[in-house]
């Protein structure tokens, strides 16, 4: 649920169409086709009356605060697919999957890296890249809380000129447990909970002694 143009509404994106849809009524406010057939996975990022979503193949920020979405700019440098970005100080961070991971096996996605990248959000250009697993990640304050698909914990700065990481981990201390972690991690009174494929928990603690 968001606030667009001074109304309540629920944006649901699926094949093919974003729709907008007013809360009090049911009403379908606006909808925007973004042609990809597969199902996108990744929540749209609502700021002010902007709209940003990531459909696949592609990105796209929409200008909603007319009677009909507008493209302020699209691009297919940043497909974040399934673990949605976060938007820090006007910028978006998310690893990009490019084409070849749609078409790789599971075992390749675990083994390689992909390209965690930020993006502008006024004009969708790539500010930097680092390469790393497969990311899942949230945003706490001006820090980036990311975890690699292998269960390593990263705290990074968030900014435009670059990647700036401040500490990492092995969640699992180097136990030979299953190492697939596609869940973003959860802070919640300065510990970080970060969920395996197989259901376990890890809780490790960040608060200041």
């Amino acid at each position: 649920m968001c606030t667009l143009a001074g109304t309540r509404c629920a944006l649901f994106l699926g094949p093919s169409l974003l729709n907008a849809v007013e809360i009090a009524s049911g009403k379908k406010l606006w909808s925007y086709a973004h042609h990809e057939p597969q199902h996108p996975v990744a929540d749209p990022i609502v700021f002010d009356n902007q709209v940003f979503i990531s459909v696949g193949s592609s990105c796209a920020l929409l200008e909603t605060s007319r009677e009909s979405p507008r493209v302020l700019w699209s691009s297919s440098e940043f497909d974040t697919w399934l673990p949605p970005p976060v938007r820090v100080k006007g910028c978006l961070y998310g690893t990009h999957l490019p084409a070849s991971f749609y078409t790789a096996s599971w075992g390749g996605v675990e083994a390689g890296d992909l390209p965690f990248r930020c993006i502008d959000w006024k004009t969708g250009k790539v500010l930097w890249q680092h390469d790393m697993k497969y990311v899942s990640l949230i945003a706490a304050g001006d820090r980036l809380i990311m975890l690699e698909l292998d269960g390593t914990l990263h705290i990074a700065e968030a900014g435009p000129s670059g990647y700036k990481e401040l500490a990492s981990a092995d969640v699992l201390q180097g136990a030979k447990r299953p190492r697939t972690f596609a869940t973003p991690p959860v802070l919640w009174h300065g510990r970080i909970y970060c969920r395996n494929y197989a259901g376990e928990l890890v809780c490790i603690d960040v608060r200041k002694p």
